[in-house]
């Protein structure tokens, strides 16, 4: 039996070129490869089928892991025993791969499709969005704030670090970028428990003027006296649940 090859994410192939005068001449285009992805658990003595997707082959056993932890199949990586191409090798060999989990099989009512599900975020496929809460995939809290400039720099430095698309122009592209990078310049000097009106709820916005800081929360406004930064002091509260308290200051005085 000949070796069976793991297929690429990109494969050349003939085409023609038409010039704007009309004349065709032969040419080749670097192609963007699909291929179909067929992702199987095991768990407690049970096998069974979870999805057949299409993807371009790379990153399969993280696609795999992935899409079932978007599913709530997976809780966290701890229950990965291990990930797997098909045995014995066949032509389908690196097309199916098979998710190895410790204990028993979880709940996998998430996988009962009546349709085709494809290589994206997890967002398409679902029945309503209601869904995507109901599975229980939890709520991203707020991230750093960033400046413009860093936001614009990403899409460029995406491309730099996907090169299938600068050569190819037709996959999808995800990116990862660590927010410490973003806040390098930036050091936590105190940290203090708000108020009890005040916690666990949702910050919005902060103001400063002179030796003050000027939080604003879902649940009303906190002011700081930070003339000591490393042991702020709170000066005063105002709880005023109604929505998100962005805070500004102009002179003496102080929008909500």
């Amino acid at each position: 039996m000949s070796k069976i090859s793991r297929p690429g994410a990109s494969r050349r192939a003939a085409a023609r070129r038409v010039t704007r005068e009309g004349r065709v001449r032969p040419s080749s285009e670097v192609l963007a490869t699909e291929e179909p992805f067929d992702v199987r658990i095991t768990a407690g003595g049970q096998e069974i089928k979870a999805t057949v997707t299409m993807r371009t082959p790379g990153n399969d056993f993280e696609l795999a892991a992935g899409f079932l932890y978007g599913e709530s199949v997976l809780e966290s990586g701890k229950e990965l025993a291990s990930i797997r191409y098909c045995q014995p090798p066949d032509e389908q060999n690196y097309n199916v791969v098979t998710v190895d989990l410790r204990g028993p099989m979880p709940e996998t009512a998430t996988l009962d499709r009546m349709f085709y599900s494809n290589s994206s975020c997890g967002v398409c496929g679902k029945a309503t969005l209601e869904q995507l809460e109901v599975i229980g995939v939890p709520t991203l809290g707020a991230g750093p704030r960033v400046e413009p400039e860093l936001i614009l720099s990403l899409p460029g430095r995406l491309r730099d670090a996907q090169k299938l698309f600068s050569k190819t122009g037709g996959v999808h592209a995800a990116g990862l970028f660590d927010a410490e990078e973003a806040v390098w310049n930036l050091r936590v000097l105190s940290s203090k428990r708000p108020p009890e009106a005040f916690v666990g709820v949702t910050n919005s916005d902060l103001a400063f003027t002179g030796k003050y800081a000027i939080q604003g929360n879902y649940n009303g406004i906190m002011i700081w006296d930070i003339a000591n930064p490393s042991a702020p002091e709170l000066v005063t509260e105002y709880v005023c649940p109604a929505s998100q308290s962005d805070v500004s200051v102009y002179g003496d005085l102080l929008f909500v």
